[in-house]
C-alpha cells in the first residue's frame, strides 16, 4: 500500500472515530444537565465523558475535511472553479441537510413534543440555520468550503507563512461571535482554523510520517496517556473565567490547543493500528469494523439524533442504570440508522431497475 493510500486510510479511521464520538457525545450529554432531556439519575462519569468528547469531536471532523480537501484539490485536481465546488458541496451537504431536516428530524421532534408552535416557522428557522439541531455541522461545513476556497490562493502563496495564517485563523476564531449566526456563518468562521490545520497536515504528512517512524511503538504508547493528561489539564484551565474581555478572548484559544492535543491522541492511536500493529488478526478485525461503520458513517450522523430522542422520550423519566441507558441509546441509534440506510439503498436499487426496464 503506497503512502497516499495509507494516509487516506488513516483519515477514514479518524472520520469514523469522529462520527462515533458525536453519537457517544449525544448519548452521554443527557447527564450534563444542559441537554434537551433531564434524568432522575445522575452520572458524573458520563457527564465528564460528554464534556471531554465535546472538546474535540467536531474539530476533528473539520480537521479531516480539511485534509481530504487538500487531497482532492491538489492531488486529484478537483474543484476547478468556485462554481464546481459549490455545486458539488451543495449536493453532498445541503441536499441531505434539507431532506433529513424537513422530512425526518423536524417531524419526529414535532410528534414527540420537542417542537412548539407553528411547524412552518420551525422549518423557516431551520432553513436559515437558526434552529438546526445536530445538522448544523453540514451547513457550517458548506460555508467553510466556500470561505477556504476563496482564501486558498493566499495559503499556496509562499509569501504567506504558516505562522501568519495561524494568526489570521486564530483572530477569526476569537472574533467569530461577532458574525451572524444565519446559515451558521459564525460557526464556520470559528471552526475554519481546524480546516486549515487539516489542510496543512496533509500537505506536510510525509515529513510528519518520517518523524513518527523514529519513535518506537512503546514510546508512542507512553506519549498517548501523557497527552491525555495534558488535554484534561487544558480543559480544566479553559473553564477559568477572566474579567477582562480582551484577555478572555485570547484565553479562549486554549480550547483550540486542547482540541489539537485530543486530535493528536486519536491520530497516534490510528497510526499505531495502521503502521505498527503486529497482531494481524486483531488489525483485520478492526479494519473490518471500521469499513462497516465507515460505509454508513455519514448516514449514522444524519439519522442518529432523532432516534436517540425517541428512545429518551419513552424512558428518560425512569430510573435506569446510566451504563444501560447509554449503551441502549448508542446501540439502537447506530443499528437503526444503518438499517434505514440499507432499506433506502435497496429501495433505490429497485426503483432504478424498474426505471431502466420501463425505458427499454
Amino acid at each position: 500500500m503506497n503512502n497516499k493510500k495509507i494516509i487516506l486510510k488513516e483519515l477514514d479511521y479518524l472520520k469514523v472515530m469522529g462520527i462515533l464520538l458525536v453519537v457517544i457525545g449525544h448519548c452521554t450529554s443527557i447527564y450534563t444537565g444542559g441537554w434537551v432531556f433531564t434524568l432522575p439519575v445522575n452520572s458524573p462519569i458520563y457527564a465528564l465523558i460528554a464534556s471531554y468528547i465535546y472538546t474535540f469531536h467536531v474539530p476533528m471532523l473539520v480537521f479531516v475535511s480539511g485534509a481530504i480537501y487538500y487531497y482532492c484539490r491538489i492531488n486529484k485536481g478537483k474543484y476547478s472553479s468556485l462554481k464546481v465546488l459549490i455545486i458539488s458541496k451543495f449536493k453532498r451537504l445541503i441536499v441531505p441537510f434539507l431532506f433529513i431536516g424537513i422530512l425526518y428530524s423536524i417531524p419526529i421532534k414535532y410528534i414527540i413534543g420537542m417542537i412548539e408552535g407553528n411547524i412552518i416557522n420551525n422549518i423557516k428557522y431551520f432553513i436559515l440555520g437558526l434552529n438546526t439541531g445536530h445538522l448544523w455541522y453540514l451547513l457550517m461545513l458548506f460555508d467553510i468550503f466556500i470561505i477556504f476556497y476563496l482564501y486558498e490562493k493566499f495559503i499556496l502563496n509562499k509569501k504567506y507563512s504558516i505562522i501568519l495564517n495561524l494568526i489570521l485563523f486564530s483572530i477569526l476564531y476569537i472574533s467569530s461571535e461577532f458574525f451572524t449566526n444565519i446559515f451558521q456563518i459564525n460557526r464556520a468562521i470559528q471552526y475554519s482554523i481546524f480546516f486549515y490545520l487539516g489542510y496543512e497536515f496533509f500537505r506536510n504528512k510525509d515529513k510528519l510520517t518520517l518523524k513518527l517512524e523514529k519513535f518506537k511503538p512503546k514510546n508512542i504508547l507512553i506519549i498517548i496517556p501523557i497527552l491525555t493528561a495534558i488535554s484534561l489539564v487544558l480543559i480544566l484551565v479553559s473553564k477559568i473565567r477572566l474579567s477582562n474581555i480582551m484577555l478572555s478572548k485570547l484565553f479562549s484559544l486554549i480550547n483550540v490547543v486542547a482540541a489539537l492535543v485530543c486530535i493528536t491522541i486519536c491520530y497516534l492511536i490510528v497510526y499505531l493500528i495502521n503502521n505498527r500493529m503486529k497482531n494481524i488478526i486483531i488489525k483485520d478485525k478492526i479494519d473490518k469494523l471500521i469499513n462497516v461503520i465507515g460505509k454508513y458513517s455519514f448516514n449514522i450522523y444524519l439519522l442518529h439524533e432523532p432516534i436517540i430522542f425517541i428512545v429518551l422520550h419513552f424512558i428518560s423519566s425512569k430510573y435506569i442504570n446510566p451504563n444501560v441507558l447509554v449503551m441502549l441509546c448508542l446501540s439502537i441509534s447506530v443499528s437503526i440508522s444503518i438499517l434505514i440506510s440499507i432499506i433506502y439503498a435497496k429501495l433505490k436499487t429497485v426503483c432504478n431497475s424498474r426505471e431502466i426496464t420501463f425505458q427499454q
